[in-house]
């Protein structure tokens, strides 16, 4: 039966898992998204689909890209299946990641309330750099302001010796 299969490509295979798992890890569509999209005027519709039609149609057709992909790259590169494949993992580390900080920061509000400030963090090295070089262009200004009005002066007084 399967006698005639030389090898098994499993790249093509993990990267549609990683496909399907992203599509899992994207943020959905919040519900005023769907409501502005309701209340859009019939002209600036471009098709008759409801809003939660078209959710649906993007939602089948991500489905179907994680089955057709694999299909697809099966027999193509194994660079172009390891860099999707790294790019979608890349994806969901990153989904998991913002949705862990959103979530310590609504907990974070809740406890503390919306008015409460972050602690200010220390400026790393280059933050000092940077606010070491707008303090010396501040100083910069300063002298420049003083000198144009002193030069200021010495016109004025020239004016009125004439």
């Amino acid at each position: 039966m399967f006698s005639d299969i030389p090898s098994i490509n499993l790249l093509p295979l993990l990267m549609g898992v990683s496909m399907w798992l992203q599509q899992k890890y994207m943020p959905k569509p919040g519900m005023d998204a769907k409501l502005k999209a309701a209340q859009a005027p019939q002209h600036q519709r471009h098709s008759g689909m409801s809003p939660e039609d078209q959710l649906r149609q993007q939602q089948m057709m991500s489905y179907m890209m994680a089955v057709l992909f694999p299909l697809m790259f099966y027999y193509w590169p194994s660079g172009l299946n390891l860099y999707w494949f790294a790019t979608n993992v890349f994806g969901i580390g990153e989904s998991i990641l913002i949705r862990k900080q959103l979530k310590a920061e609504k907990e974070r509000q809740e406890r503390e309330g919306p008015q409460a400030s972050k602690p200010k963090k220390a400026p790393g090295p280059i933050g000092r750099v940077f606010k070491r070089l707008a303090e010396q262009a501040e100083e910069l200004q300063k002298k420049a302001d003083e000198l144009s009005q002193s030069s200021g002066r010495r016109d004025d007084d020239r004016r009125r010796k004439r």
